[in-house]
Parts: structure tokens; sequence; C-alpha cells
């Protein structure tokens, strides 16, 4: 986000940039645990703000991981003894994207999609503080 934002403020004005934000990750079956393994063909499928949250709340044994590059969180699991990786946004990597949108002089942001939070809403107390 950093380097894209960058190659383009001076050639368009700062107020004109609106950073997308996506209320969703994606999730894949990987051949091991470790950060960008390599996933299994076909195995990709979405995974909304909900889905990511009630995994957390109905399963002990996700191990949880942050990407300080993305500024992002990842997450593991096993289910039916496969490996499962979803890299996805929560409350603090979209808190860490406002605090960036404000800082840059951004236009705002843009949600992808309304509706994929479910009953989390949470996520909408990051805007009233903005």
């Amino acid at each position: 986000i950093k380097a894209s934002i960058a190659s383009i403020i001076g050639r368009v004005p700062s107020e004109k940039i609106i950073l997308g934000i996506p209320l969703y990750g994606y999730e894949w079956q990987t051949v091991n645990k470790n950060h960008k393994s390599t996933a299994v063909p076909g195995s990709g499928a979405l995974a909304t703000y909900k889905r990511v949250h009630e995994l957390l709340e109905r399963r002990g044994d996700i191990e949880k991981h942050w990407d300080s590059q993305s500024l992002s969180p990842w997450l593991t699991y096993i289910q039916s003894g496969a490996i499962k990786q979803i890299y996805y946004e929560d409350d603090f990597s979209i808190k860490a994207k406002l605090d960036f949108v404000k800082d840059k002089n951004l236009a705002g942001v843009g949600l992808w999609a309304l509706g994929y939070e479910g009953k989390y809403e949470s996520v909408w107390d990051l805007f009233k503080i903005q």
C-alpha cells in the first residue's frame, strides 16, 4: 500500500485517492504451516470478516500470526487432517490502514463488501473515532 500510494502521489492529488480495504480474507489448504506456504491447487475460498470471527470463537487450536510487511494477520489451523491458512483483515489491521489514510491526507476508504462483517460490528467503531 505504501509503495502504491507513494507512486501516485504527485500525479494524483491525495484528496482524490481512496484506499480500498477488504472485509474479507482468503483461505487455502496449504502444504505446511509456514507463512505463504504453497497452496493446494483449487483450494482457495473467500473468508469473510464474519467467518474469521466465527472460527476464532469456535476453535481453540488456531495459531494466529502477524505479517509486519502487509500489517495484516494470518492464521493456521487443521481441518480433517488438512492444513488451512487464512490471510485476512482484523480490527487492528484496519485501524493501521485508517491511520495511514489519515496520515497521508487521502480522501478516505472504500470497503468491500458491506455485509461481510455479519453481526461483528466492532469494525464500525473504528470509523467512529476517525
